[in-house]
């Protein structure tokens, strides 16, 4: 299990042959919902009656999660099943723009979605302002499932091979090293309607370092990457060589018409963040993608890849 010490982790995880790589051998087609579009986030009501989820040490954790339904107040759409997150502004960004992102470039990311919550409607709730007339807080489209750290739990050889074996394993690697994101985990890989889902960036962006840093420091900075560690252990060293180099192509192909501007534009994150605020972030998104590849090469053992990349 991920956390565990090293050497016990290297025997847990599966090495994966030729024949069973990248395969998605259990997974089924590629969900409806993945087409690239950078439409503007959408903004719901949130229904009375949401609960709390429970989680441990909830005390002394940041954020609150709650899952519950929210309305279109422009649409006569049904109901939509959501997970809510109540937190600090800096998780509310990171959450918007690397869905945003991350759908836009085809990656398998829930809809984000922008959650208007009225006085009373959370009255437990203890991180929210209950004085506040209405509070804008960040939530994702429900997908359901469980998460591969539940899957782990029944069946710990399955959920390995799953994540080992599926499609985005390198653009989700490639994804979390070019947004920053040092808590990618099982946890936060859902597995449902027979696909894996990614759900739960709050971290990214530097995670706790941008607490106490700007994010023009941190641009440079490597942070931890499990699904790179994963890797790492279950694949030869020749066999990482290509898989640099498909990320490589990957990156090239998926970010080639994508205008991270209008990609920030659409997230909705001007409700939070200053105009100052938003040209920082785009400059770092920006820098961070340059140097995505080359974070990677030296993850993995093939550092001079990225100098062979830079002189053809």
């Amino acid at each position: 299990m991920l956390g565990e010490p090293e050497n016990k982790r290297k025997d847990r995880v599966p090495r994966v042959t030729r024949r069973s790589a990248l395969m998605d051998g259990d997974l089924g087609p590629e969900p409806a919902v993945l087409k690239p579009c950078l439409a503007p986030v959408r903004v719901l009501r949130l229904n009375r009656g949401a609960i709390r989820v429970k989680r441990r040490n909830a005390s002394r954790r940041s954020d609150e999660l709650w899952v519950g339904t929210g309305y279109s107040e422009v649409g006569s759409d049904d109901d939509v099943p959501l997970y809510i997150r109540i937190g600090a502004a800096r998780h509310i960004v990171a959450e918007l723009v690397c869905s945003v992102i991350g759908r836009a470039i085809g990656l398998p990311v829930p809809e984000p979605l922008i959650v208007r919550i009225r006085k009373g409607d959370l009255p437990s709730s203890r991180l929210l302002d209950q004085q506040a007339e209405e509070t804008l807080a960040f939530a994702s489209a429900s997908v359901g499932g469980d998460s591969c750290a539940q899957l782990l739990r029944e069946d710990s050889e399955h959920a390995l091979r799953l994540v080992m074996t599926w499609r985005h394993l390198l653009p989700t690697t490639a994804f979390d090293e070019w947004m920053a994101n040092p808590d990618r985990n099982l946890g936060n890989i859902v597995f449902a309607a027979q696909n894996l889902w990614l759900i739960d960036h709050a971290q990214a962006l530097g995670g706790k370092a941008a607490d106490v840093s700007s994010l023009k420091s941190l641009q440079q900075k490597a942070f931890p990457n499990v699904l790179a560690q994963l890797i790492e252990v279950g694949f030869p060293l020749a066999t990482r060589a290509g898989h640099l180099k498909q990320v490589q192509r990957w990156l090239n192909d998926s970010t080639l018409a994508l205008d991270l501007e209008d990609a920030l534009a659409a997230t909705g994150v001007r409700r939070w963040h200053t105009k100052r605020e938003r040209t920082q972030l785009l400059e770092f998104v920006r820098n961070r993608l340059l140097i995505t590849h080359s974070l990677l090469c030296s993850r993995l053992g093939h550092p001079q890849l990225n100098l062979q990349n830079q002189g053809e």
